[in-house]
């Protein structure tokens, strides 16, 4: 049996909604505070946690799906780059898979040693790492969490 579209967007409207409220509402709102910028690091830490708790059964919801034969494992039958096509047709749920073009990782310590070892002069290999080279930005891992009367003493 198949839903209408009504029934979709009736669905899809109520999971928004209660999402919305996480964190917000219904017995889950930010206890009382005097500082104006609370509500912004509250909202931060919620964001954080329910990302984690998304992600969390994100990755549980794909091994079942796997172990079901709903879609491919991907560790033990990964599938050609370029793939697009619906590995699941239910009665309420249809999966598509994409898979995309994988990138490309170069080892510079494998890749120097290689080129000294062929015979490349160690300054022609430091002048071409250097010109070579550029410095990402530095990852920034903000780690909300929640201060609690016994953590303060108070």
């Amino acid at each position: 049996m198949s839903m209408s579209s009504r029934q979709r967007n009736t669905l899809v409207d109520k999971i928004n909604v209660g999402f919305a409220k996480l964190g917000v509402a219904n017995g889950t709102a930010m206890p009382k505070s005097g500082s104006n910028l609370e509500p912004v690091a509250w909202n931060l830490w919620a964001s954080y946690h329910l990302a984690a708790l998304a992600n969390k059964r994100k990755t549980q919801a794909e091994l079942e799906a796997a172990k079901a034969g709903i879609i491919p494992d991907k560790e033990k039958n990964p599938q050609p780059a370029g793939t697009r096509t619906v590995v699941h047709n239910g009665e309420l749920v249809s999966v598509a898979l994409e898979v995309r073009q994988p990138a490309t990782r170069v080892d510079t310590d494998k890749l120097l040693t290689f080129l000294f070892n062929e015979g490349v002069p160690p300054e022609v290999l430091e002048r071409a790492t250097k010109h070579a080279s550029s410095t990402t930005r530095p990852a920034h891992v903000f780690t909300p969490m929640l201060i609690t009367d016994e953590a303060t003493g108070k």
